[in-house]
């Protein structure tokens, strides 16, 4: 399975949780993916993602210009709740991003830049 399809399970798993319909959710998460991709490809934005093992625990979007960057669609899986993860990975897409300079000169991605953290290790180095 990519990366991707982990990231639409989740979100298929979160939507679930906050009462979403899987039989209209499912078709709506696979066009909002299809215009992420197309957005990470044009150089506007990026998606990251944290594992633990081969399973993604959370997940996050970066949206931006030449001025101005945002994040959205923040997504925890519930057994990974309140251990401080998608703050990591928000402050690990913004190192990345200015690393990248993508503040200047947006560069395309390939799909789904990830970060993989052993979750023990993450915890700790939060403490």
């Amino acid at each position: 399975m990519d990366d991707w399809t982990k990231a639409e399970a989740l979100q298929a798993e979160v939507g679930l949780e906050d009462g979403r319909d899987p039989k209209f959710y499912g078709p709506y998460l696979a066009r909002r993916n299809a215009g992420r991709r197309d957005q990470i490809t044009k150089g506007i934005s990026q998606w990251f993602g944290a594992f633990d093992g081969y399973r993604i625990v959370a997940q996050l979007g970066m949206f931006h210009d030449d001025s101005i960057a945002r994040y959205q669609y923040v997504e925890t899986r519930a057994t990974h709740r309140r251990r401080g993860i998608c703050s990591a990975l928000l402050r690990w897409a913004v190192r990345r991003m200015l690393t990248l300079s993508l503040w200047l000169r947006p560069t395309p991605m390939l799909d789904v830049c990830t970060v993989k953290w052993d979750l023990p290790t993450l915890k700790r180095s939060m403490a």
